[in-house]
């Protein structure tokens, strides 16, 4: 199964009808780019050995990592770095990792037999973090393991997490080099609470304030000003299952400066229970505010509807407010239903103001001047 350019284009065309070139356009120089990255200028350093004597599998009921406070990055020290940055994606499918590069064709570059339910995380343009899962789909037995798995197809293991867990939420950071993962399933009809944040560069797991429900499949949003973001999610306790519309907000610069930091659950919720959502953060470029695209997801189907989290005042919770973009026809749905595993791991191009983000079945380019979002078929 191969991506190239002309049916990138093709299909992004197909969404516009004509009528909009400059729309076209835009999204041509993306796919131009991507497809012209030059992989000798990747950082050789990122490249790792492979390790088969660490291959056993880690399991819930390891010993907890012991935290050592002075290696944690002050948060002012974490906001100096360097945006991550990524030039692909990384999918998990039948115990396979997948790599998805635009305009290349897609290849399977790892093998990992009895895993399910993992969360796939790139953290470079050469690598992934394959983290957590269930020895499968019934989660009886949970992982706190993590994988760096290369394009190459190079496996070490790095960190384990505090908790094993599957079906949990997950967003990757790209300016804070950070992984937070919320939630998921810790046995076969328990849920959890406990929230982690991993430091890409320190390879450090260090423990967040619980979330206030225990649930799993968890949309996760991290904000540049530093905030936290859990919307939805499935809460299991014994044989009932009730899905979530609840959304929650940490404050993660009061939790690193030791001040009271909690979760906080908002009066707004979402229009819709559901499950793994996607969201984008979009500034404004007139209120100089982010806002939050969410989108898609699944609630007893797959969904297609775009909702917009906006917050003018980050410490006024009250005016936190919620919109429903389709039923109010400010913009179109997403032409085609979908749900999205993680968050924050979308490929950007800041000058033609377009980023492109993978669901479990399709490719789509999000235009941040219109906010809508044109499907690329795979």
């Amino acid at each position: 199964m191969a991506i190239h350019k002309e049916q990138v284009l093709s299909k992004v065309n197909e969404k516009i009808h004509g009528q909009d070139e400059k729309a076209f356009g835009r999204i041509a120089k993306v796919v131009e780019s991507c497809i012209q990255i030059d992989c000798q200028q990747q950082d050789t350093s990122q490249t790792i050995d492979k390790q088969t004597s660490q291959g056993q599998e880690s399991s819930q009921d390891l010993d907890v990592i012991m935290l050592d406070e002075e290696k944690l990055k002050p948060i002012e020290e974490i906001q100096q770095r360097k945006e991550v940055e990524l030039n692909g994606f990384f999918q998990f499918q039948k115990n396979c990792v997948w790599y998805l590069q635009i305009g290349q064709p897609i290849k399977q570059i790892a093998q990992i037999p009895n895993l399910a339910l993992c969360k796939v995380v790139p953290i470079s343009r050469v690598a992934c973090l394959v983290i957590g899962g269930a020895f499968d789909q019934s989660s009886s037995k949970v992982f706190n393991s993590v994988r760096q798995i290369t394009v190459d197809g190079q496996i070490s293991f790095k960190a384990p997490m505090n908790l094993g867990r599957s079906t949990f939420g997950c967003s990757l950071s790209k300016e804070f080099h950070a992984i937070l993962v919320a939630g998921g399933n810790v046995g076969q009809v328990q849920s959890t609470s406990r929230c982690e944040i991993y430091d890409i560069q320190k390879d450090l797991w260090t423990e967040l304030p619980e979330l206030n429900e225990e649930k799993c499949s968890i949309s996760i949003c991290i904000t540049p000003s530093c905030h936290a973001y859990a919307f939805g999610g499935l809460q299991r306790q014994d044989r009932s299952i009730k899905l979530s519309n609840s959304i929650e907000r940490l404050d993660l610069q009061q939790w690193q400066s030791k001040q009271s930091s909690n979760w906080q659950l908002l009066s707004v919720v979402l229009p819709i229970e559901g499950v793994d959502f996607g969201n984008i953060i979009r500034r404004n470029a007139e209120t100089g505010q982010d806002e939050i695209i969410i989108f898609g997801g699944w609630s007893r189907e797959q969904l297609k509807r775009v909702f917009m989290l906006t917050n003018n005042d980050q410490d006024c919770i009250e005016r936190v407010g919620l919109m429903d973009i389709e039923n109010q026809h400010q913009i179109d749905a997403m032409s085609d239903k979908d749900f999205f595993l993680v968050s924050g791991c979308q490929i950007s191009d800041k000058q033609h103001g377009f980023d492109f983000v993978l669901g479990n079945s399709n490719l789509f380019a999000f235009d941040h001047y219109k906010i809508t979002f044109s499907r690329i078929s795979l």
